[in-house]
């Protein structure tokens, strides 16, 4: 493997661990000179309309600039045809092309805050980069496992509106006042509800039922899906304290939630389980 930098010299290289499914990959460079170190930054303090700068060769144009803001800090992969990817990305409006993918977005301080990943087809200025946090997430594992072992839990959740009484899953009720001058119920707060536990997994081991409601997950207050996939990350195996609220009894459709219906349950993440 040759590595070709930015002043042209070409160094012998070696590939020592790649993870595909996020495209990241780790280089050796066999050399004894000191080599120019790119700062990092942080892809979490992003904002939509943040300035951004992508750096590449795209159509073998080297050391080529683009600019742009952050469109979307967290663009998941299903939104963008990657349904096989549970993975969020930058999106932003930096030209990205052939030949760009794989260098830096950085911040106006230079600092690297994303991989520049592809563009959408068909369409101007929707370009997506990896963010660095997770990138870095990937480099660690794959310089301690040589893989990436991501979590498997082993549940389906969808995310719906909870009225204060526990029903879910309706259309919002009207807010006009009842008869008799009552103050209207409270609008329905929306929450994460489990669908569906695979068997097996570690969230049926750990007593996750359909229909509970994740309060919280790894220590952090859940009110949509994003919540979760944020949490996750991909450290694996650990543990992850998840907060539920159930029903006392499935019997009952009207039955009301309860204090005394609150989990703290531990699922121990794993990875290569059979999907």
């Amino acid at each position: 493997m040759t590595v070709t930098l930015n002043d042209g010299r070409r160094l012998r290289g070696r590939l020592v661990a790649m993870d595909r499914q996020s495209d990241v990959a780790v280089i050796r460079i066999d050399t004894a000179a000191k080599l120019p170190v790119a700062k990092i930054g942080s892809s979490s303090s992003l904002k939509p309309g943040d300035f951004v700068v992508a750096l590449g060769s795209p159509l073998n144009l080297t050391n080529s600039v683009t600019c742009g803001i952050v469109s979307n800090v967290a663009r998941h992969g299903s939104e963008i045809g990657m349904v096989q990817h549970n993975a969020e990305y930058l999106q932003t409006d930096a030209a990205i092309n052939v030949g760009n993918s794989g260098g830096p977005l950085v911040d106006l301080d230079g600092k690297v805050i994303g991989i520049n990943t592809m563009k959408a087809q068909r369409a101007d200025g929707i370009s997506f980069a990896l963010p660095i946090d997770t990138a870095w997430q990937v480099v660690r594992q794959l310089l301690r496992h040589g893989r990436v072992a991501r979590p498997y839990i082993g549940f389906k959740m969808v995310a719906v509106a909870v009225a204060a009484d526990g029903h879910h899953g309706g259309a919002s009720p009207s807010t006009d006042a009842p008869p008799g001058g009552a103050a209207p119920p409270p609008p329905p707060e929306t929450r994460v509800v489990i669908a569906q536990i695979m068997p097996g997994s570690p969230a049926e081991r750990a007593g996750v039922q359909p229909g509970d409601v994740i309060l919280e997950f790894d220590g952090a207050p859940v009110r949509v899906i994003p919540d979760i996939l944020a949490r996750i990350g991909l450290d694996a195996p650990r543990d992850i304290p998840v907060k539920i609220l159930r029903r006392p009894s499935e019997s009952s459709a009207a039955a009301a939630w309860g204090r005394d219906t609150v989990l703290d349950l531990v699922i121990t993440a794993e990875a290569d389980q059979p999907q």
